[in-house]
């Protein structure tokens, strides 16, 4: 997995603000995480089906979302 994500950072990331994944699929994932006091961002592989990630949550405070997205390298 670290070295997926090492790869990833050669190839370039994309920006969910800007495009989504076409197709449903596994995808590598950079999410940042808040819970109010501090944020912290760290990369994972995550499901994104029916035009949403599966890792975007929010509840009391707490904050989960999926800022940049890349197909999973071979």
């Amino acid at each position: 997995f670290l070295t997926l994500c090492k790869e990833a950072k050669h190839n370039g990331w994309i920006n969910c603000e800007e495009k989504l994944p076409e197709k449903n699929g596994r995808y590598l994932v950079r999410v940042k995480s808040s819970d109010g006091t501090a944020d912290i961002y760290f990369d994972t592989v995550d499901n994104y089906s029916a035009g949403k990630w599966l890792i975007d949550e929010k509840s009391k405070g707490f904050e989960k979302k999926a800022i940049q997205w890349m197909e999973v390298p071979k």
